[in-house]
């Protein structure tokens, strides 16, 4: 069963050259709690065959209800297909799916969510996404920043790898893997602002060029890791809205190279662990998921200082 979330928090309607999408019924504070859904249909990918026909098992398995639930769902060959055949099923959920992360990320755990699939993409969203090992399947999405009434809900959905990538990069990504061209606010930036944000974007993945160099424990190169770390920082606050959900883990790192800055006693840092609190700050608005990966790599930090210094 889903969480009972206030159901004025949003309605599902027909956006103008989207298909369906979700809107917010009343204005949103940034950490509310949007939805937490569990999947229609779910599958571990271990072997890709049988993954297959366990989802066309469960499909089968499936009320009526759910089937019409899940046979409104996108399919991007519709027109060709109106029966729900073994083919439809299977389009349905690989257009659909999500990776499900919520016990051990390393699975190719997959889930068709019902109404987490009317959520469309915007390269600047203003809601994420979020698991919980305590309700594994079960995926959660919170408002990343305040959303105004009638204001569309979006998700990034290249939010991992591409969420840095500059505006051609990511249309191409779009396009390729979800075969839509996007139109959203920060793609639809032209002159200067457009410019400004690709600058920032690409000083972003130079700094991240420069970091894959340095690992923990850094020791005599510690300095010049959290120097550039820091004005990594710097620029995401500059676009924070579009990649607010990366903030805790960069200031987790840049809180790193400052400890083992300050053990080595090469350079006091008095402020230090204010990287860490404001990570935390952060991760406690986005969610669960977010505030057990940074427990993780708190301990972390703490075990590498231990080991190594």
């Amino acid at each position: 069963m889903d969480k009972v979330v206030d159901s004025d928090t949003f309605k599902i309607e027909n956006i103008p050259g989207k298909g369906m999408g979700m809107v917010a019924s009343k204005k949103l504070n940034q950490g509310t709690l949007l939805l937490a859904e569990t999947p229609l249909i779910d599958a571990v990918f271990e072997d890709y065959d049988e993954a297959l026909l366990n989802i066309i098992r469960t499909f089968g398995e499936m009320t009526e209800k759910r089937k019409g639930e899940y046979a409104s769902l996108f399919d991007p060959e519709e027109s060709s297909d109106k029966k729900m055949s073994r083919s439809k099923i299977l389009r349905i959920f690989l257009a659909n799916c999500v990776d499900i992360k919520g016990l051990n990320e390393e699975d190719d755990h997959r889930g068709v969510f019902l109404r987490f699939s009317r959520i469309n993409h915007s390269c600047s969203p203003n809601a994420v996404i979020s698991w919980s090992k305590l309700a594994p399947s079960e995926i959660s999405i919170r408002a990343s920043k305040s959303i105004d009434v009638g204001e569309e809900i979006t998700i990034n959905y290249i939010r991992d790898e591409g969420c840095f990538y500059l505006k051609k990069s990511r249309k191409e990504v779009l396009q390729k893997i979800w075969n839509f061209d996007c139109r959203c606010d920060l793609c639809s930036l032209e002159g200067e602002s457009l410019q400004e944000n690709e600058n920032i974007r690409r000083q972003i993945l130079d700094l991240e060029e420069e970091l894959k160099e340095f690992e923990h424990p850094a020791y005599s190169f510690a300095e010049k890791a959290f120097k550039l770390e820091k004005l990594k920082i710097e620029c995401l606050y500059r676009i924070e809205s579009e990649v607010v959900h990366k903030l805790p883990f960069c200031l987790l790192e840049c809180y790193a190279f400052g400890r083992e800055m300050n053990v080595q006693q090469s350079y006091t840092l008095e402020d230090i662990e204010n990287f860490k609190e404001r990570a935390f700050e952060i991760a406690k608005f986005l969610g669960n998921s977010f505030i057990d990966n940074c427990k993780e790599i708190e301990t972390d930090i703490e075990a590498m200082l231990e080991s190594h210094y």
